[in-house]
């Protein structure tokens, strides 16, 4: 785990609920490309939403050519 993150969870407590779990092979192939580990570090103990109403983190959407804007997910 990312050095970041787990100082984020010493300060903010992750969610008591489970989070969104993404196929981040998934996420590589549609996207071209692969994302930070930090992001998808927090993605995995936090997952999307915002924090105290002031930041907010969201899941790559799907770049699908129906249009359709679906979060990665497993």
């Amino acid at each position: 785990m990312h050095s970041a993150v787990r100082e984020l969870q010493r300060l903010l407590p992750p969610p008591s609920a489970g989070v969104e779990v993404l196929s981040w092979g998934e996420v590589r192939a549609e996207w071209g490309t692969g994302f930070p580990r930090d992001y998808r570090d927090f993605m995995e103990v936090y997952g999307r939403g915002s924090i105290d109403n002031l930041i907010v983190v969201a899941t790559p959407e799907s770049r699908s050519a129906s249009g359709a804007c679906s979060p990665c997910a497993g």
